[in-house]
């Protein structure tokens, strides 16, 4: 069975309504012709969003995975299928100077009889990961963040993985993506060589994965109060 899969980097500034209508928006099928059964999120983390999310989930039939405690809340996956694990793990001891300040947390959690869906916000202003002038110290936290990437990518297993960001670079860029993948060979980008820019006119949103990729990402409308366009990616079972 295919699994359809929306990522949403929202905005902090959304309120309540705004999110709960972009949810709405992501697992409907009359217009857009596609329903999610799976929505992982960033920038969910003000307490304003904890019940907003949960009343969702319940009354549209969604599990939720969106852990509590501070840097932790900044991500959440939602599925239609049960949830058999869910786990946290965070990727480095270093914590942004500027931006967000909370610490940074890999949230992920299992279907049943399924994959993993793992979602994180990568640090910004990173300059395209350069290590010179304001960009030096995010690009330090974001390559030590990777690093526990690596690690906590071990730990899922069985099933397929889907790891879910922003990753604040350009994923139409070829050396990004295949620096970004190259710790995983057997890995890849859902991203499709025409997709829609998600964020000004670059594709920062996106799935790594080692699923089969039935339909490629395509970027979705874009939703008020977000300051990203979702994506959309049809994935198929791990063979």
């Amino acid at each position: 069975m295919n699994v359809r899969h929306v990522h949403a980097s929202g905005r902090f500034t959304a309120t309540p309504a705004q999110l709960e209508a972009a949810l709405d928006v992501y697992a409907r099928t009359s217009d857009g012709g596609f329903a999610a059964d799976v929505i992982t999120l960033t920038e969910v983390s003000p307490n304003q969003y904890g019940v907003p999310l949960a009343r969702w989930a319940a009354r549209n039939g969604f599990e939720l995975h969106h852990p509590k405690l501070r840097g932790r809340d900044e991500c959440a996956v939602l599925s239609r299928q049960p949830l058999d694990r869910r786990k946290t793990w965070r990727l480095t001891d270093l914590t942004l100077q500027v931006g967000r300040t909370a610490p940074l947390y890999l949230v992920a959690a299992q279907l049943r009889d399924g994959p993993w869906f793992a979602v994180w916000h990568t640090p910004a202003h990173n300059g395209g990961l350069s290590t010179v002038g304001k960009s030096a110290f995010p690009t330090r936290v974001y390559r030590s963040a990777l690093t526990g990437l690596r690690a906590a990518r071990l730990k899922m297993h069985r099933g397929g993985v889907v790891l879910a960001a922003d990753w604040n670079l350009d994923l139409h860029r070829p050396p990004i993506a295949a620096q970004l993948a190259k710790p995983y060979p057997l890995m890849h980008f859902g991203i499709d060589v025409d997709e829609a820019p998600t964020e000004g006119g670059r594709v920062i949103d996106g799935v790594l994965t080692n699923l089969p990729i039935v339909e490629k990402s395509v970027t979705l409308p874009a939703q008020p109060g977000f300051d990203h366009k979702g994506v959309l990616t049809v994935l198929g079972q791990k063979p």
